[in-house]
């Protein structure tokens, strides 16, 4: 029983600093829009976004809705501040972040087939948009990160295909992707 109630406890807490972090990026948003600062409130709302991410992951089915179509809100709206030229290493990390976030929202949300196919294809551009600017700018352990999620939303993609073989053909993509990048970190070589 003691166990059991301080996990709750410790839950509790965990939920109460995430809703204070949210709080301080929502008013630092506010703050920065106010004082036209936008590249600092494109930060600040890629930072909120990611708190959304990660607050869906542990609330009811109707919560992680919202939760995750606040972090869409907040990515896309930062992503008009930032450009691949300009600030290519948060272009990057936003666009990656939006396509977690659209993977999540296929995986989690009540969508027909179709829909969730669109979200897989709009995580799966997403995450190889953001691994050629990463490996552009030199950031190959994250251009290597975007490959594996582009690996994964393949992989997704294939689990819900309901032609055998195009799930066949996305699955085989994924998987030479996987190995793509055991090799390259066996090698030590960027993919």
């Amino acid at each position: 029983m003691g166990r059991l109630c301080k996990n709750q406890r410790n839950a509790a807490g965990k939920k109460t600093e995430l809703q204070a972090r949210l709080d301080s990026y929502t008013k630092a948003i506010d703050s920065y829009k106010k004082r036209g600062l936008f590249k600092k409130c494109a930060i600040a709302q890629t930072e909120f976004a990611w708190a959304q991410f990660l607050r869906a992951q542990t609330c009811s089915i109707q919560e992680r809705d919202d939760f995750l179509a606040q972090a869409e809100a907040a990515l896309r709206e930062a992503l008009t501040f930032f450009a691949p030229e300009s600030m290519p290493k948060e272009w990057a990390e936003a666009r990656s972040k939006l396509g977690n976030v659209f993977q999540a929202q296929a995986a989690f949300s009540n969508l027909d087939q179709g829909k969730r196919r669109l979200l897989l294809k709009e995580a799966s551009t997403a995450y190889e948009e953001a691994r050629a600017v990463f490996k552009s700018i030199g950031f190959i352990k994250y251009a290597d990160m975007a490959q594996m999620e582009f690996a994964s939303a393949l992989q997704d993609e294939a689990a819900i295909a309901t032609d055998p073989t195009e799930a066949s053909e996305l699955a085989d993509r994924a998987c030479s992707i996987y190995q793509e990048i055991l090799r390259t970190l066996e090698s030590g070589k960027p993919v």
